[in-house]
């Protein structure tokens, strides 16, 4: 039987590549509680359209799996038949002349049972978990690091959307110590209380937030979601608090980009915020793309103090209200 004779399609290695998804499907429910609470929670409709797309997927996927189950299964029945088969011809090989006997049969050969064996090894569920595995954790860990930990949003009660912290900031250290994944940082709030303050530092400046009390569990909390970010190898992710900007310019030039941002001003033309900042003068603070745009040049687009030179300092964001420098 040659290789493509093994994979060659038929009805019942179909049927065995259709159940080893189904299979996996219903392992995963009875091993994984949410992953089964979260398949309960969606409409029937969006549950049978799932199991439908990934019995079908699956079959494509585990299809030569199914071949080499399905000859090795017909290999050993064979096999049993073979010696019950040989002993009621027994009489018939005495009686009939050489000439009339049936040529006996060639048993599958070695390379055969090799083939289908490796098509097992290869093409199922564990050896695909196994290699995405592995190839997420050489993403993450080798060719990449974790740096950080990145805000993408806020829950209901925040002192730290209070404390204008801005979503893609990239918190890197929790009281003194490193915090580069999600679990550093929760480890750092684990030992902290409700009214207790916490400096915060992100890529781009550095926090005092009183933590308050999570609504549900009663724990003290920032009030963020986040992720873990991850660097490329050799990537050192920047440490500068304001910039060169004092600590009060920088706060009201933030303030005021947030508040523009919140109000619904996606700021694309790049507009000039405060001109110059009421509490020190000699700064202003300014809206630019990041990379730089055309339109960033456009004098009207910019803080006229500075241009004019009775403002010598200037801040500038970007239109998420992360620093780009200051000068």
């Amino acid at each position: 039987m040659s290789f493509r004779e093994i994979i060659w399609p038929s009805k019942w290695k179909v049927l065995v590549a259709l159940l080893i998804p189904l299979a996996f499907f219903g392992l995963l429910l009875a091993a994984i509680p949410n992953y089964l609470s979260y398949f309960a929670s969606s409409t029937p409709i969006a549950q049978t359209l799932g199991v439908l797309m990934l019995v079908l997927i699956g079959a494509l996927i585990y299809y030569p799996m199914a071949c080499g189950l399905v000859y090795l299964y017909r290999h050993f029945s064979s096999q049993k038949e073979e010696p019950s088969k040989e002993k009621h011809k027994g009489k018939e090989k005495e009686e009939k002349p050489k000439s009339d006997r049936q040529p006996k049969a060639v048993s599958p050969g070695n390379r055969d049972l090799l083939i289908a064996v490796i098509l097992i090894l290869i093409f199922n569920p564990f050896t695909y978990t196994f290699a995405i595995s592995t190839a997420d954790y050489v993403n993450l860990n080798v060719l990449n690091y974790p740096c950080g930990v990145e805000v993408v949003g806020y829950s209901s009660v925040s002192p730290a959307r209070d404390a204008m912290m801005v979503t893609q900031e990239v918190i890197t250290m929790a009281d003194g110590q490193k915090v580069d994944t999600t679990q550093s940082l929760t480890n750092v709030l684990s030992t902290k209380h409700v009214n207790d303050t916490v400096v915060i530092q992100t890529n781009i400046r550095v926090y005092n937030i009183k933590l308050a009390a999570d609504p549900a569990t009663g724990r003290p909390v920032l009030g963020i979601i986040t992720r873990t970010l991850h660097c490329p190898a050799g990537y050192v992710q920047n440490q500068t608090a304001t910039g060169n900007a004092p600590k009060a310019a920088f706060d009201a030039c933030m303030s005021s980009c947030i508040h523009t941002r919140d109000a619904g001003d996606t700021m694309d033309n790049g507009p000039c915020l405060l001109d110059p900042i009421p509490i020190e003068p000699d700064w202003v603070c300014d809206v630019a793309h990041n990379p730089r745009q055309p339109i960033d040049n456009n004098p009207n687009n910019q803080c006229q103090t500075y241009l004019r030179g009775q403002a010598t300092h200037f801040i500038e964001l970007d239109t998420q209200c992360r620093l780009i420098k200051a000068v």
